[in-house]
């Protein structure tokens, strides 16, 4: 930051506006716990522990909230699972007893659950008014893992810093079934000449600054991480998993499967089928990991797809602990979405010791290093060819394995949490932040 002007840090702490509604979203939205929300959420935790640092967790929701009913009671659960009070962006006007309990209800609706959101919404204006954040004028610093940037009106004199995970619901449309993705949207609320961005890897950065006119000392990178779960895996809850589906322990290739075309699910079972008629892969069988309600699309697209049904399994709604020792225990982990903004399973699989197949494209590369075997992700003779040449040799796994441990060193939440201060207290010294009224 060499360009902006450069004030001492008067030595207090920095008082930090952390937006958790995302965290909330993912409660009421039933979304796994996957990429942001972990990050979200480990961040905070860890951000937290930082004596430089006044932590407040709050919630902005804009004009276009389509129930604030329904947010209103996924914070209250927020709020429980990290025993803290969430200053939130709205007030209730009226207490409607019977609307309050519906809400706590939708996010456990399978079916309907979306409609009687909407429904719901129109209670909105009755129940509840929009309001300033109490601590507002104290903040120096409001921090969003992802949601937009709420207007400056809301925000203060408060330098606004945004994370940008990834851009690929703008760099390609056609994945993207939103007419405004979320992504553009955070985009959107960045004011380049007074904002902050976050980017979770070099990639990340570069596709900022080609869609954004922001200079360039304004957006730093910050790496993402996994949790410590995956370090020392535990192998025994993935043994009984393995022994419900009939697999042996050494004798699988690992995916991670998900709708999402992004995450090329299709692709690596077609490359996988094309290994099992080779003597190198006859001997292994595809096991999935999959949420419990893909489950049944995931398996008519395999059978469809021309995968026998003895040659691959599903597992389904895996917590970490089972997953830190499937990755342990299987022989390969096959990770080549067509394009990833970090990809943090990848650094799961590194930190338990699992040879690792990705893809040659996005931030997998730089994430990866000299870790992994490299595949074009748009190419399924290339992931076969991969698969094929990590399978049918065993010194090659070896060395894999201990070169994933190394590589995956380099990445914790614990060093997240201190580079994202040291932005913060960089963004300190560069703007003329007020004295904070305690």
């Amino acid at each position: 930051m060499s360009q902006l002007s450069v004030r001492e840090s008067d030595g207090r702490r920095l008082a930090v506006a952390f937006d958790v509604k995302r965290l909330a979203d993912g409660i009421r939205r039933r979304w796994p716990r996957l990429g942001i929300t972990i990050s979200t959420e480990e961040q905070y935790r860890h951000l937290k522990q930082d004596d430089r640092l006044a932590m407040t967790p709050v919630a902005f929701a804009d004009a276009s909230e389509p129930c604030l009913l329904t947010l209103d009671a996924a914070v209250g659960r927020v709020q429980a699972e990290l025993h803290d009070t969430i200053e939130v962006s709205w007030r209730e006007q009226r207490t409607w007893r019977a609307a309050s309990a519906t809400a706590q209800l939708l996010p456990h609706l399978r079916r309907g659950g979306r409609l009687l959101e909407s429904l719901l919404g129109i209670f909105d204006r009755v129940l509840y008014e929009r309001t300033p954040f109490p601590s507002c004028p104290r903040w120096d610093i409001y921090y969003s893992t992802s949601n937009p940037l709420p207007p400056v009106q809301w925000t203060g004199r408060a330098v606004r810093v945004l994370t940008v995970n990834d851009v690929i619901q703008v760099k390609f449309p056609q994945l993207s079934p939103q007419k405004t993705p979320a992504v553009r949207k955070a985009l959107d609320s960045v004011r380049v000449d007074r904002d902050y961005i976050i980017c979770i890897s070099e990639c990340t950065r570069g596709d900022v600054l080609s869609l954004l006119p922001i200079a360039e000392e304004r957006v730093c990178v910050i790496p993402l991480a996994a949790v410590k779960t995956f370090e020392n895996p535990c192998r025994a809850k993935a043994l009984r998993a393995l022994r419900s589906v009939g697999v042996e322990p050494g004798q699988y290739v690992l995916a991670l499967a998900q709708m999402d075309p992004r995450k090329n699910t299709m692709r690596v079972a077609e490359a996988f089928r094309t290994i099992t008629r080779q003597a190198d892969g006859a001997a292994y069988t595809l096991v999935l990991v999959s949420s419990r309600s893909n489950r049944g699309a995931l398996w008519r697209r395999l059978v469809s797809g021309g995968l026998l049904r003895s040659s691959f399994r599903i597992l389904s709604d895996v917590d970490d602990e089972t997953l830190a020792g499937l990755y342990a225990c299987a022989a390969v982990f096959a990770y080549v979405p067509l394009y990833e903004g970090f990809g943090i399973p990848a650094v799961e699989a590194m930190m338990a010791g699992c040879p690792i197949i990705v893809s040659d494209t996005g931030s997998l590369p730089e994430v990866v290093g000299q870790a992994g075997v490299y595949a074009s992700p748009h190419s399924t003779e290339a992931i076969s060819k991969a698969l094929g040449a990590v399978l049918g040799d065993e010194a090659l796994r070896g060395a894999m394995r201990a070169r994933g441990r190394k590589q995956a060193q380099g990445f914790s939440w614990a060093k997240t949490a201190h580079r994202t201060v040291e932005f913060f207290e960089r963004i300190r010294k560069a703007e003329t932040l007020r004295p904070a009224r305690h």
